[in-house]
Parts: structure tokens; C-alpha cells; sequence
């Protein structure tokens, strides 16, 4: 068990190092950041905002471009670890 353990917290240092190591690179791009539209409900006794709550309406053109843009996003960003992911997979 202890050695099993000692082989994921190994696997997770060389995740997090491999990560690390180009992130400089992924740096330049910037993440799209989503509008802030406050929504403002009441529940008994409680008071809630919630800025992203617009992001729900699946059918919206905006949502869908915000959500277009996160994935396009993810893929330039992830790009680089495309063949550690594939021999995570393997294993």
C-alpha cells in the first residue's frame, strides 16, 4: 500500500512538474473571461448573487460563444501535453 502510494505522489510530482514546465509558454494566451451579469435571489432568510447565473441559458449565442472560446482555449493551453496524456492513458 505504502509503495502505492509513493508511485502516485511520484506520478502526481512529474504531472505537476511537466505542467510547470510549459506553462511560460501557454503564459502569452489568455483565458476568455465571462461577463458579469448579477442575478439577485431571495430564499428564506438569504440574499444571493450569483454573477455567471446567465451561463445556464444553453441556448443563448452568447453562452455558447463564451463556452466555444473555454474550449478553444483549454486546446492551445493543453496542446503540449497531448503525448504525456496518451502514456497516462496507456498506463
Amino acid at each position: 500500500m505504502a509503495s502505492r502510494i509513493s508511485g502516485m505522489v511520484s506520478l502526481l510530482g512529474l504531472t505537476v512538474g511537466y505542467v510547470l514546465e510549459v506553462s511560460p509558454q501557454t503564459l502569452s494566451t489568455k483565458p476568455p473571461v465571462a461577463k458579469i451579469v448579477p442575478k439577485t435571489q431571495t430564499l428564506p432568510g438569504d440574499l444571493r448573487v450569483d454573477n455567471y447565473f446567465w451561463l445556464r441559458d444553453k441556448s443563448n449565442p452568447e453562452v455558447i460563444k463564451h463556452l466555444k472560446a473555454e474550449n478553444a482555449y483549454a486546446d492551445v493551453v493543453m496542446k503540449e501535453t497531448e503525448a504525456f496524456q496518451d502514456t497516462l492513458y496507456d498506463e
